[in-house]
């Protein structure tokens, strides 16, 4: 039933600026100044992916460079490729989209070299909301930037197994990547979980990897997060399984072919309650494995310190969390302070994050707090800047943010997608962020000036409120650059505690006003930011330069369709049909129309009763006639946002 349609939205209006000041800009873009050595690291720098709302992300070396890039999935599966340039410049995206046949919530993301070429694949699991099944959909990387069509594995093959975690490892240690997975039973009471084993057989005919049948081991109920690790130091590994519903953890030891024990269950004392993510290492440094557990409802963590037998010592639980601090996130360990032990980062939804500095006994009391963006929901520790100091990595769903602390200065230049109609006038904004202050900067934009042509390049709405509405010292834009595209030097203020682009958010500091060309078909075209003046980008952070990742996106052009407004038969007349047909739409559940936005005759973004009526009382009871167009054919005001497939009346 077509009873919604969006429609036009507010357009915000180009701002007029003239005057340049006389300023030397590569002078105030080389200012330098020693950053101290810090715990915890800079602010974080915000970088955006494609899709939806974020259900997982992985650090890997897609290009096989020796850096790690970082790979995010949505829920409907689709794929964000964030390249790092070498230097943590993390943010050259590329979107992979999914294909057809997504029919359930994408639950996360790994990565694992399945098909033995020697680099790493990806693959997000998902389970559907009917059938059978749970699935692994596996993307092998073919060469830097190619990847195969999904290749989905099921995890059952008669009932659905919802996957939570999915880890890519030998665990039967023949040499090949097998598959393990946490997995729920929703459609059951109580939700039985289990780890289900693929054990991996090696590559088909097509390089496609091939698996062995789903094999299920069961224990207790509800699990989120699943650890592989040797617990019992017998050379193989194991599987520790937590239950977020109660306060065990389960371990299936490892017979060292993949077969694996009942499991073996430990109760969690100390007030714990929740236990979801954990870590498997040695946090005291005795020489066995230990085990560290988040308790996402106590807001505690528990150390579980191994005996090397597969047994373990409870030491209780440690506070990390207190009211207020919203939903506990998963963690992570690295040793961030440089002391030889692994320290513990948790993340906050209420925009708080804490780090617990491990004295080398896995004693966590000494700890600090910063800000975060609110909703972030993991952290990951990892050297993205290759300066061997570790850098933490964190996601922010709803936003569809990744957020990276380094210790080094970083910054981003970004443009994201936008469609536009054929003949129209495109407003562009170009963003920046940085995990410094930012005082200058230096960019290009490049296009294809035949299909968007530059008309100007003003200061960008954050840049305007951040100056108070004077705008920045220094601006000079160049519309006409050799090989099609635009530059801008821009100082922001070159006077000590002057106006700056605060670090941390992904801030309008341009927007570009650009003129669409009459395309006679549907188009696409590349619009990234580049070099400008023929040098390298760059931004001065705080009195650094700093040479920013560019990422850059698609603009569709596209070629509107005529229509008359009211004429919901498409039979060239506007007569009581029409309204008539209308409501058969929205209450009987008519065939629908192939241009809804024949039917929002008041052209207010909605398409319900309200129409009907419209065209009720203009026929008969001198009403105002339907908006334009209208009473003949023609294109919508706001075409990009008025949904119309075809209209047979129409040329």
């Amino acid at each position: 039933m077509n009873n919604s349609l969006p429609l036009s939205q507010r357009r915000k209006r180009p701002i007029s600026r003239g005057g340049h000041f006389s300023l030397l800009l590569v002078a105030l873009l080389l200012w330098s100044t020693s950053l101290p050595a810090q715990l915890p690291h800079l602010s974080h720098l915000s970088l955006p992916v494609g899709g939806g709302a974020l259900r997982g992300f992985v650090p890997i070396d897609l290009d096989g460079d020796g850096d790690l890039d970082l790979a995010t999935v949505d829920g409907d599966g689709v794929i964000t490729l964030l390249w790092n340039s070498g230097n943590g410049f993390v943010g050259n995206r590329q979107i992979l989209l999914p294909g057809n046949g997504i029919d359930g919530l994408v639950r996360g993301l790994t990565s694992g070299d399945l098909d033995g070429d020697g680099d790493d694949d990806l693959a997000f699991y998902w389970a559907p909301v009917n059938g059978t099944g749970g699935f692994v959909s596996i993307r092998r990387n073919l060469a830097p930037g190619i990847f195969a069509s999904r290749q989905d594995v099921p995890l059952d093959l008669q009932e659905v197994f919802t996957p939570l975690q999915v880890e890519i490892i030998d665990i039967d240690s023949d040499g090949v990547q097998d598959i393990v997975a946490a997995t729920n039973q929703y459609a059951i009471l109580d939700d039985p979980a289990s780890i289900t084993i693929l054990l991996g057989q090696g590559v088909g005919g097509n390089g496609e990897p091939i698996f062995g049948n789903p094999q299920h081991r069961f224990s207790l109920f509800y699990t989120e997060n699943l650890r592989v690790a040797d617990y019992d130091a017998d050379g193989d590994l194991d599987i520790a399984l937590s239950h977020e519903l109660g306060e065990e953890i389960s371990f299936f030891f490892n017979n060292g072919s993949g077969a694996f024990s009942p499991a073996t269950t430990i109760f969690l004392g100390g007030g714990a309650s929740g236990p979801r993510s954990m870590t498997a290492d040695d946090l005291d440094q005795n020489g066995t494995i230990d085990l560290l557990i988040s308790n996402v409802y106590s807001k505690t963590f528990t150390f579980l310190e191994g005996n090397g037998d597969g047994t373990f010592n409870d030491t209780g639980s440690f506070v990390t969390g207190l009211v207020g601090y919203g939903v506990q996130g998963r963690h992570s360990v690295g040793d961030l302070d440089g002391d030889g032990d692994l320290d513990l980062v948790v993340p906050y939804t209420s925009g708080l994050m804490k780090i617990h500095y491990n004295d080398g006994s896995a004693d966590f009391s000494d700890q600090s707090i910063h800000a975060n963006d609110p909703n972030t929901r993991r952290s990951v520790i990892i050297d993205l800047d290759g300066d061997t100091t570790l850098d933490i990595v964190m996601d922010l769903p709803s936003a569809r943010y990744i957020n990276i602390r380094t210790a080094l200065p970083a910054s981003t230049v970004h443009v994201e997608p936008k469609t536009v109609a054929r003949g129209g006038l495109l407003e562009l904004p170009i963003l920046v962020g940085a995990n410094l202050d930012i005082e200058a900067f230096s960019f290009g934009v490049f296009l294809d000036d035949s299909l968007l042509a530059p008309l100007s390049l003003l200061p960008g709405f954050h840049l305007e409120a951040y100056t108070n509405g004077i705008g920045p010292e220094f601006w000079q834009p160049d519309l006409a650059v050799p090989g099609g595209g635009m530059t801008v030097d821009c100082v922001i203020s070159s006077t000590p505690g002057g106006a700056v682009l605060p670090a941390g958010a992904l801030l309008q500091a341009a927007e570009a006003l650009l003129g669409v060309s009459n395309v006679l078909v549907p188009t696409l075209t590349p619009v990234f930011p580049t070099s400008g003046l023929g040098m390298p980008a760059v931004t001065t952070l705080e009195g650094q330069t700093v040479e920013p990742s560019l990422s850059g996106t698609l603009i569709e052009i596209i070629v509107p369709l005529q229509f008359v407004r009211g004429d919901v038969n498409e039979n060239g007349l506007v007569n009581i049909a029409d309204p008539a047909l209308l409501l058969r739409r929205l209450f009987l559940n008519a065939t629908p129309g192939t241009c809804p936005a024949s039917e929002d005759v008041n052209n207010n973004g909605i398409v319900s009763i309200s129409d009907a009526i419209h065209l009720l009382v203009w026929l008969f009871a001198s009403g105002a006639p339907p908006d334009s167009p209208f009473p003949t054919c023609g294109i919508a005001p706001d075409p990009v946002n008025e949904e119309c497939e075809a209209f047979g009346v129409c040329p």
